[in-house]
């Protein structure tokens, strides 16, 4: 089944597409990562630089606000490269999605964290 069937927002289509960019470049690692057993860190740097991490963020909080289908498809494209890479990732966009979805922090602390996420924290 063609993953074209899922994608139904421009959001998701331009995301896609930035994450297929670095389809070869992941790839070419991900193999070495697993057999060394290390952390997939240039990859992460990678995604952080196109503001990946940022889509977690409300959109309030000036980030992409993406909903669970978005970080499903985005996690998967990922996964398909280096799941190193996706498991990273995907841990970050959980948690940071669930303290904004939750309110697990008082409003300054959530205002200071998301300008922390943006700089790449």
């Amino acid at each position: 089944m063609s993953k074209a069937l899922f994608v139904d927002t421009d959001f998701q289509k331009t995301w896609l597409n930035q994450l297929e960019s670095l389809r070869e470049t992941i790839e070419q690692t991900a193999k070495k990562h697993d057999e060394d057993a290390f952390f997939p860190e240039k990859n992460i740097e990678s995604l952080v630089e196109m503001g990946y991490t940022t889509l977690s963020l409300p959109a309030e909080y000036g980030g992409g606000g993406q909903s669970v289908k978005d970080m499903v498809l985005f996690q998967e494209t990922l996964g398909s490269m280096d799941g190193a890479t996706a498991l990273s990732i995907g841990w970050h966009q959980g948690v940071v999605g669930e303290i904004y979805e939750k309110k697990q922090w008082n409003e300054p602390q959530l205002q200071f964290f998301a300008e922390e996420v943006k700089k790449g924290a």
